[in-house]
């Protein structure tokens, strides 16, 4: 009936319902609140309804947030990785670079001995 449902849902079920709601509930106090409801008790099958409705809400934007989040995680990992290349890259540039000069300093020695 209530199954995973969160206590800021059950307030706002509450709420909807038109029952007074004490800061200090707890999740069972609220369940019951909700079902000694007379408007639950009338129309109990529109409020499970609700209730599901705003439970798969919930779930869905919690699920797109864990595969932005994932994304994100992604595109920071083939970040990294092309910081890393750009490194190598860098220090075979710079060995080719030394290997270069070396040869160009041989080279002047056997022009100008």
């Amino acid at each position: 009936m209530f199954r995973g449902a969160r206590k800021e849902e059950l307030i706002l079920i509450a709420d909807e319902l038109g029952e007074i709601i004490n800061p200090g509930m707890k999740v069972l106090d609220l369940k019951n609140l909700i079902l000694n409801s007379d408007k639950y008790k009338t129309d109990k099958v529109f409020i499970d309804d609700y209730l599901d409705s705003i439970i798969v809400d919930r779930k869905s934007k919690e699920e797109q947030e864990r595969l932005t989040e994932q994304s994100k995680l992604e595109f920071e990992k083939i970040k990294l990785e092309q910081v890393k290349l750009e490194i190598e890259l860098g220090k075979i540039n710079l060995g080719r670079g030394k290997l270069d000069s070396q040869r160009d300093s041989n080279d002047l020695q056997r022009i100008n001995p």
